[in-house]
């Protein structure tokens, strides 16, 4: 199957997604699918959902991996019309300038988003900040913030899968480590399932197909598991089980 016949019928398959309609397409970016989840943030964005200021900063963050940098920055920027407080979108606007700034600069623009009331607590921003250093391939950065979002909340999975996939480019063992902790603080945390079955692969498919069958459990009607098993079984020449 070509990736466009799979990626039109992904788009059909969302209607059966059995999660809220406002996360299917945050779900799609978290699980490493931008391509799926800009059709379905776009969408997302024209209905009378509550996130539209999440929404908004899933797509900078799509525009800005797609180096469509003034796109980006007109979400993040709508992101904040209708949430002035989004320390998310804030912290999107500074991840466009981060490329080459000074780190000792780039501190100060994100410790004052930080002190906002709203945002001392809220391990989005930080794990953001994170994710925004990362972005720009300045792993030791993320890895710094990834600190301090797990010093906010140490069970949040968010913290866990961001420093698996700050590890991930290091080897899949660490990496897994850390998606198998996000699932430890959250069993149905569907990213870190997909994430971990991904990274597995590489070096036990038996264990990544484990791994997706017990998410398939939880939710058989998850289509993105369906694509990660065809993935792993035609890696491993079971084309059969791959076009089932």
């Amino acid at each position: 199957m070509n990736n466009k016949v799979l990626f039109t019928l992904l788009i059909a398959a969302c209607s059966v997604f059995s999660v809220k309609a406002q996360e299917q397409g945050i779900l799609a970016f978290k699980s490493d699918f931008p391509e799926l989840a800009k059709p379905l943030l776009l969408k997302e964005l024209q209905q009378d959902l509550p996130n539209k200021a999440e929404i908004c900063f899933y797509l900078g963050n799509v525009y800005f991996k797609e180096n469509i940098l003034d796109s980006a920055k007109y979400y993040f920027d709508e992101g904040l019309k209708l949430d002035p407080l989004s320390g998310q979108n804030a912290v999107g606007l500074v991840m466009l300038k981060m490329k080459n700034a000074d780190r000792k600069a780039l501190d100060a623009e994100l410790n004052a988003i930080f002190k906002q009331k709203q945002n001392k607590k809220d391990v989005r921003v930080y794990v953001a900040a994170s994710y925004a250093f990362l972005y720009n391939g300045r792993d030791v950065d993320a890895l710094e913030y990834q600190g301090k979002a797990r010093g906010i909340d140490k069970k949040s999975p968010l913290v866990y899968i961001l420093e698996g996939d700050i590890l991930a480019p290091k080897g899949a063992g660490n990496a897994a480590g850390r998606y198998e902790m996000a699932i430890t603080y959250d069993e149905n945390c569907k990213e870190a399932y997909l994430k971990y079955a991904r990274i597995y692969k590489r070096v036990n498919a038996d264990e990544a197909i484990a791994k997706l069958k017990v998410l398939e459990e939880k939710d058989p009607n998850f289509t993105l598991i369906y694509r990660e098993l065809g993935d792993v079984y035609y890696d491993i020449n079971k084309f059969k089980e791959a076009a089932e």
